[in-house]
This record gives C-alpha cells, structure tokens and sequence, in this order.
C-alpha cells in the first residue's frame, strides 16, 4: 500500500513540480520503481531545459533498460540513448553512451567508429571506451566490426579490458599507436599482458 502511495505522490510531483532537481530525482524515482506512467514522464524530461533533467532522464531510462531482458529491450532506451548522445551537455551525452551500450550494443559501436577521432572532448572519448569496454554485447559488437574507430578506442577499450582479442588488433600498428599516444598505448598494453606488445 505505501508503494502505491509513494507512486501516486511522484506521478503528482511530475506535474506540478518547478525545482529541477527535485523534478530530476522524482523522474529516476519513477523508473526505478517501474511505473507504467515512467516511460512517457522519461520521454518528455529529455525535453526539459536543464540537464540535470535530462540526465536523470537518461538514468531512468537505463535504470528500466536493466531491468527489461537483453531480448525486450524497450525501444524508448534506445531512441532516448539516440537522442542524449547528441545532447548539447557533456554529463548528459555521457549519460546516453552508457545508455547506448546497454540498449543497443551494435550502435554503441558505430557511433565512435565515425566520430572518435573527431570528438574533442577527452572525458566523452574515454566515455565511449569504457561502455565498450564495461558491456559485454557491446564489445562483442566491437570485436564482430573488427575493431573500428582507429588506434584511438582500440587502446581506450583495451586500456580497460583484457582480451586476448584486443592484444592481438594491436600488434600490427602498435609502433604507430605508440608514437601517437604513448600514455594510452602504455596503459593498454600493460592491461593486455603481451609480450609482443
């Protein structure tokens, strides 16, 4: 009974709240306790003005997303991933890579592979990397595509995860990667553990 309670007092908030925090946090509430109306009330938080909104929307999203079977994904996660990635703000857009990865693994690896090398924002490269390499289906996808995206998310994702398969991507133009970008190559190549490296 105070479960009910406890939903019908959000779903209230959500309509006649103003304080964007508080808006934010009744948004991922609202997901986390699975509410029929919380997809719908997701949806339109990414519509708000303040990010903060908008990542808790995001949150929500991934918080559902969890809970659904790889197989009934629900496609809202994968559009609102869609839509955050190309938010205007670094914490939202960051949010909606983890929220990529989770929803649609096959996209989470297209979408650095064209725009990797391009993205000037350090925080949301490593982003990108690390949802690849966190998410098992995601890095499966990036092992399926053969590694794309340069030597830039190859040494990303294998600074973070060892696999005998990412050792192996790296061995042809690790002298390249090397001179390019010694720090992450070193970081990668000590995760991996090969010798050849």
């Amino acid at each position: 009974f105070r479960r009910v309670l406890f939903r019908s007092a959000i779903v209230s908030a959500l309509k006649t709240e103003k304080d964007a925090h508080v808006f934010g946090d009744a948004l991922l509430a609202l997901a986390r306790l699975q509410h029929g109306a919380a997809e719908r009330s997701l949806v339109e938080g990414m519509k708000h003005p303040s990010a903060f909104v908008r990542r808790q929307a995001v949150a929500g999203a991934e918080s559902l997303a969890r809970a659904a079977k790889p197989e009934s994904m629900p496609q809202f996660a994968r559009d609102l991933a869609k839509q955050a990635i190309a938010d205007p703000d670094l914490r939202v857009r960051q949010s909606g890579i983890s929220l990529l990865a989770l929803s649609d693994p096959t996209a989470c690896v297209a979408a650095p592979a064209k725009e990797f090398s391009s993205s000037e924002a350090a925080l949301e490269r490593a982003t990108w990397a690390q949802s690849i390499a966190a998410n098992d289906a995601a890095f499966a996808a990036f092992r399926a595509a053969k590694f794309p995206g340069g030597n830039g998310l190859l040494l990303g994702v294998a600074g973070q995860r060892a696999d005998a398969s990412l050792a192996a991507a790296m061995r042809p133009t690790w002298r390249e990667a090397a001179k390019e970008s010694p720090r992450d190559f070193i970081i990668a190549a000590r995760r991996q553990r090969d010798p050849q490296l």
